[in-house]
């Protein structure tokens, strides 16, 4: 018996034992899976007013298309996070941001979408400023809203979003 036989085998769910067995497929056993992990950032714009910058995912986006979330991305290798989410959020949203605070870190396991991939997910959200209301989207997002939070709550919110 190896690890394999305890692994449960559900997309986008936890990696939790089970009595389950790959068989002969090993490829797309958790336990014999590439790895990869990734970090995240999370910008949690506010403008002068207290409301926050929420942004539309295209449907033509792989992961949580047509979802609403927060303007965000991927640490580059060697990145410095802060310069990672002040990057994201002027190829996004086309906008410099300002007193960027650390708000919350969070992490998960789950398997890509084409379930070939064991990923672990690190997710670092900041609170920040806007330092203009001049959004300026790009081809990831279809629109934008300024809200705030109680109206953010009522949106289809990508997985990870609704907790702010």
């Amino acid at each position: 018996m190896d690890a394999c036989d305890n692994m449960r085998h559900v997309p986008y769910a936890p990696l939790v034992s089970s009595p389950l067995n790959c068989g002969t497929n090993r490829k797309s056993c958790p336990a014999h899976m590439e790895e990869e992990q990734k970090i995240g950032v999370i910008a949690l714009i506010r403008d002068e007013y207290g409301k926050y910058l929420i942004v539309k995912r295209s449907d033509d986006l792989k992961y949580e298309p047509g979802k609403w979330a927060f303007v965000g991305g991927t640490v580059e290798f060697g990145e410095n996070p802060k310069n990672a989410l002040k990057r994201e959020v002027m190829e996004e949203v086309g906008i410099e941001i300002s007193d960027i605070e650390i708000l919350n870190i969070d992490h998960g396991t789950f398997l890509s979408v084409d379930r070939k991939i064991k990923r672990h997910s690190i997710h670092l959200s900041f609170l920040c400023k806007a330092a203009s209301d001049k959004i300026k989207i790009n081809k990831e997002i279809t629109e934008f809203r300024w809200l705030i939070p109680k109206d953010i709550s009522k949106l289809d919110l990508m997985k990870g979003n609704e907790k702010f």
